[in-house]
């Protein structure tokens, strides 16, 4: 499943974002996570633009168990130890308003279940095992 981060407006990412822009994912099989089976079937033949063109090993939260903030994401670390995941990044707006255009009622879940996702600076993350190649344009 995608799972979801925030990342500061830094020069380092914004240069990242101009970067990875050219470059896109297509999803080929369901990714892990909490929605809904048909939810996460949904996302299987997108092609989605990378946030950051390799993939990157993280610590992740449910989108709809994690938590919303940061305090709360560092709380959280004090009492269970982290899951880590690696796969690309996709800005979480940007591809829940591509997965509306192919499945309006998955990208209703996304808005109705989770829709702290929908925030500008959002991500999701794709494990690297669902992914197809990574390609410009």
């Amino acid at each position: 499943m995608p799972s979801l981060h925030q990342f500061p407006n830094s020069l380092d990412h914004k240069c990242q974002t101009v970067q990875a822009r050219l470059m896109y994912i297509e999803i080929i099989k369901r990714p892990n996570g909490e929605a809904p089976e048909w939810v996460r079937d949904a996302w299987i033949g997108l092609r989605l633009p990378l946030y950051h063109h390799l993939p990157v090993t993280s610590e992740i939260q449910g989108v709809v168990t994690g938590s919303r903030t940061r305090l709360g994401a560092m709380l959280s670390r004090l009492v269970k130890q982290p899951e880590t995941m690696t796969g690309y990044y996709v800005h979480a707006k940007g591809a829940i308003e591509m997965l509306a255009a192919y499945n309006t009622e998955a990208a209703k879940w996304w808005v109705d279940n989770a829709p702290h996702s929908l925030v500008d600076g959002q991500v999701l993350m794709f494990e690297t095992h669902v992914c197809g190649d990574v390609s410009n344009g």
